[in-house]
């Protein structure tokens, strides 16, 4: 496995974070448990397994004080092998949360 974060603070309200993994691995039994950033509250555990390439972009805006507006898009491509045949595997999610504190 191979990857790459970068991350930005653009201004004082916005930060941005992104990733690229590419990873090779031949079965389920030995895959890479990877933790990624996330919006407030979130825990992502994600396993990648087979070949690929897993990406995402993380943006969290503060227009105001005690509010925060967070957006992620992430993206999996993976070659799998499901019973003999080779398939390609492609998940896309897109997570949009707004905290405010009182």
């Amino acid at each position: 496995m191979v990857l790459q974060d970068m991350r930005w603070q653009m201004s004082v309200a916005l930060r941005v974070s992104l990733r690229l993994a590419v990873f090779d691995t031949e079965t389920y039994d030995v895959r890479i448990n990877t933790f990624e950033q996330d919006v407030p509250g979130g825990f992502p555990n994600v396993p990648l397994w087979g070949s690929g390439i897993r990406t995402y972009f993380l943006a969290e805006y503060s227009p105001a004080k005690g509010n925060r507006i967070s957006a992620k898009y992430s993206r999996l491509i993976r070659d799998a092998t499901e019973g003999g045949q080779e398939t390609e595997l492609l998940k896309e999610r897109i997570t949009v949360q707004w905290d405010m504190s009182f």
